[in-house]
């Protein structure tokens, strides 16, 4: 099927087939793709499959923390069976690592290490009891949920910092907000309004960037993709706002929600930062590179000019 019709990007997009998430890990690198994880090392000419996904198409990320490699599952889940968190050291072999007990979660929607408390990040929901912020600090020996019971724990991607941590929501039920949670206080702070759910967040010493996706609701009615960019992850500025493409106005199922994906950074700040734009009119299907010290230094303008905003971003 794909040597098919992998070589066309609106087929790629509709049988999904493309590499949804891909990370270094010591001398291999690992992706995700539609039923598979797939591994590269460097004597290898090309991936190849070390695993086989039988529950759903592909975890959401993958989550690289000292001498190994983390995804947990996600899939449907209507009898809410147990869910599993599959580790390895090399990218070839894999075992579970951890398993949620059946009715405890749906599913997982992100593993993300955080090196300020030397740790992982687990990411849960759907509802509000399953939607929590789970952590370990001993490679999932022990798994600590440590917030849980409102939408407001209902994230696809955090970014830790050392004294908080930055929780874009992920929700259709609710307004979503950015927000910031202290976990010494066990709270979260709003931060911004955001039109719909969060999926992606890029992180970098100099700047930080969340993007929403296209998922209407009875609550979020947005039919665009935006960006929010901010210097210190306190003060967030809408940089950007695409409109979902033709065939996304079509069908959101079958062309997939219009969404805008960023790299995994190690501590970098590098000079260009890639994104990947895929179901917006601008830019659909396409590697668009901002230019990080231009990007600053509009950021930097714009602080205190909040009244502002809206007008110049538009320009």
């Amino acid at each position: 099927m794909e040597m098919l019709f992998g070589w066309n990007s609106l087929a790629r997009r509709v049988l999904r087939l493309e590499i949804n998430s891909i990370i270094p890990h010591r001398e291999i690198l690992i992706a995700v793709k539609k039923g598979a994880i797939i591994t590269k090392r460097p004597e290898d000419r090309k991936f190849v499959r070390t695993f086989k996904i039988e529950r759903g198409s592909r975890p959401l990320n993958l989550c690289s923390f000292e001498h190994m490699v983390y995804w947990g599952e996600y899939f449907s889940n209507p009898s809410r069976s147990e869910v599993h968190i599959f580790g390895s050291h090399n990218g070839i072999e894999w075992e579970v690592s951890y398993t949620f007990p059946a009715g405890s979660i749906r599913h997982v929607h992100g593993i993300y290490k955080d090196p300020f408390r030397n740790g992982v990040w687990v990411l849960t929901g759907d509802s509000d009891e399953e939607s929590g912020l789970w952590f370990t600090n001993d490679h999932f020996k022990t798994l600590k949920c440590v917030i849980s019971g409102s939408q407001k724990c209902r994230a696809v991607s955090i970014i830790p910092l050392q004294d908080r941590i930055i929780v874009p929501m992920d929700s259709p039920k609710e307004i979503n907000f950015i927000q910031s949670f202290s976990p010494e206080q066990n709270s979260f702070r709003a931060l911004r309004r955001i039109s719909g759910s969060a999926f992606y967040s890029y992180h970098s010493p100099s700047v930080s960037l969340i993007s929403t996706v296209v998922e209407p609701s009875e609550i979020n009615r947005s039919k665009a993709v935006e960006i929010w960019a901010s210097r210190e992850c306190e003060n967030w500025i809408q940089i950007a706002r695409l409109k979902m493409d033709l065939w996304a106005s079509i069908s959101l199922k079958i062309f997939r929600y219009p969404e805008i994906k960023f790299p995994v950074t190690e501590d970098s700040d590098p000079e260009g930062i890639t994104m990947f734009c895929t179901g917006t009119r601008q830019f659909g299907n396409s590697q668009v590179v901002i230019d990080r010290g231009s990007l600053v230094a509009y950021l930097d303008s714009y602080m205190g000019e909040e009244a502002d905003v809206e007008e110049k971003v538009k320009q």
